[in-house]
């Protein structure tokens, strides 16, 4: 069974490698940086070891097969770009073959471990295979020298080691032979000579609206030519609405087909207006006045109930006095003579 490395090592660099940045945090304010490549490295390590700084590196090679080199962020440092500002490009259109980590010995002269840590691309283990045949390539032309085994860190998509490999120098120079007769990638690989190269990056400004320049900005004859028959649509339209309005017949108003349909039990048969009892002489408001009066004088309210008389017990058993029992009398009398 074939170790890490033996896989690792079984093929050439991925010509297709290409990670993009996911950085997607927002600028906060404008900053400048210097990022050497393998040629002024050597300037960059000289600078961090008059400053006493910890000897860690941030390393990218870009898409053109350039290596590109840059501080580690670390307290009581100067400030540090993320990966994707050490390609120069926009956040969202930053790409690279491979992004990470050297660390190099106290006093700056060896090279100790590499790993492919980036939180800006999250590049692939086997994409470290780039700067390893880079550095080991141009092993003559580097300001520091090459260990006899150097440790090779795995990680995984968050950045967690899960793995430490030891790796011989001797054993990446062997890989090397095997496509050598790959002239293209074997140059592009050597050719380590550009300049230190300066990278701005300003201030995210907040838009609340979308800037739009009216006036310079191209029309589109599509939305031209949509426009102009929206407008001729809605010409017509206006007239046959003023036509329709201004006629006086209702025959002219098509009606809605569902109002012409008979199957639908939705709506009721039509029926015949009545015409009107009022005619062009009368004044059914003088009418109505005089039937208001009538009813009003022809109205009597009804009688009002009369209370019921209380009787008290104790009054029934006395005897009535001499004018009650005339009033009495009187009473009887007229009814027997009412009766026959």
């Amino acid at each position: 069974m074939q170790s890490k490395l033996d896989q690792l090592f079984s093929t050439p660099p991925d010509e297709s490698d290409k990670f993009r940045s996911n950085n997607l945090k927002k600028i906060t304010r404008s900053s400048k940086y210097l990022i050497h490549s393998l040629a002024t490295l050597g300037e960059l390590l000289t600078e961090m070891k008059i400053g006493k700084e910890t000897p860690v590196l941030r390393y990218l090679v870009d898409l053109n097969k350039a290596a590109w080199f840059a501080r580690e962020t670390r307290d009581h440092a100067p400030d540090a770009p993320a990966h994707f500002k050490m390609t120069g490009s926009p956040q969202n259109s930053a790409f690279c073959k491979t992004a990470g980590n050297l660390f190099f010995s106290e006093d700056y002269s060896t090279l100790i471990s590499i790993n492919h840590k980036s939180g800006d691309f999250r590049p692939s283990f086997d994409s470290i295979k780039w700067i390893l045949a880079i550095i080991v390539i141009n092993e003559a032309c580097l300001p520091f020298n090459l260990p006899e085994v150097l440790i090779i860190d795995e990680l995984d998509h968050n950045g967690k080691i899960i793995g430490t490999h030891q790796c011989l120098i001797s054993s990446i120079k062997k890989w090397l032979t095997t496509f050598t007769e790959n002239t293209a990638l074997t140059l592009s690989l050597k050719e380590q000579n550009a300049e230190t190269k300066t990278v701005r990056y300003g201030q995210e400004r907040l838009k609340r609206f979308a800037e739009t320049d009216s006036e310079s900005a191209p029309l589109d004859k599509n939305r031209i030519a949509r426009n102009l028959e929206f407008a001729d649509h809605a010409s017509s339209d206006k007239s046959n609405m003023s036509e329709q309005l201004s006629s006086d017949s209702p025959n002219n108003v098509t009606p809605f087909r569902a109002f012409q349909s008979s199957s639908l039990s939705l709506f009721a048969p039509s029926r015949k207006r009545l015409a009107s009892r009022f005619t062009d002489q009368e004044s059914p408001d003088l009418e109505f006045e005089e039937k208001a009066e009538e009813t009003a004088t022809a109205y009597q309210p009804p009688p009002k109930k009369s209370k019921l008389r209380h009787l008290d017990f104790v009054s029934v058993l006395t005897p009535p006095t001499k004018s009650e029992a005339k009033e009495a009398d009187t009473a009887n009398s007229l009814f027997f003579k009412g009766s026959f």
